[in-house]
């Protein structure tokens, strides 16, 4: 009792007092409430995002590994041709210089109409052995002059080797 003699005067005053605490403390846990919720909003965000940008790098990546697929296919190819053509020229300068040292017309370069007339074509079209043979120039005329061997069916380069003849 008060000095008023109020009996519920002290429950009022320490209701009032532990309220006012009370009200503090879920505002305090609202706003705690709230901040965490901010944070996973933004950290769910934060992964979408990164999840994007995964699936963007992965499209990337196999787009380039189309295209390196693409460049190696078509590097063989280039290449594939390029040893066609050597070949060819080899085959060429093979039979004619053969017909040369044989004092026979010489024969047609370039594409043959004939099979029979393909340098180096056998039976069916196949390339016959041809291993051990080699074929000579010459930077004079009439077989004079420095001369270069050029083996059949290996790998060589032919800049290379004329700068060290």
């Amino acid at each position: 009792i008060d000095a008023d003699g109020d009996p519920f005067s002290d429950l009022v005053k320490n209701l009032a007092s532990s309220t006012g605490k009370m009200r503090e403390d879920r505002e305090a846990k609202r706003e705690a409430v709230k901040a965490a919720e901010k944070s996973l909003r933004e950290a769910k965000q934060l992964v979408t995002d990164f999840e994007r940008r995964l699936e963007q790098a992965r499209e990337y990546v196999q787009r380039n590994e189309t295209a390196v697929k693409d460049a190696k296919a078509a590097s063989q190819t280039a290449q594939q041709a390029m040893m066609s053509s050597l070949m060819k020229l080899t085959v060429d300068i093979t039979s004619t210089a053969e017909a040369a040292m044989a004092g026979k017309p010489l024969p047609k370069t370039g594409s043959p109409t004939d099979e029979k007339e393909a340098p180096g074509a056998g039976a069916g079209g196949e390339q016959p052995n041809v291993e051990g043979r080699s074929i000579w120039l010459f930077d004079g005329r009439s077989y004079s002059g420095k001369s270069l061997e050029l083996r059949c069916c290996g790998d060589f380069d032919v800049v290379e080797q004329l700068g060290a003849a």
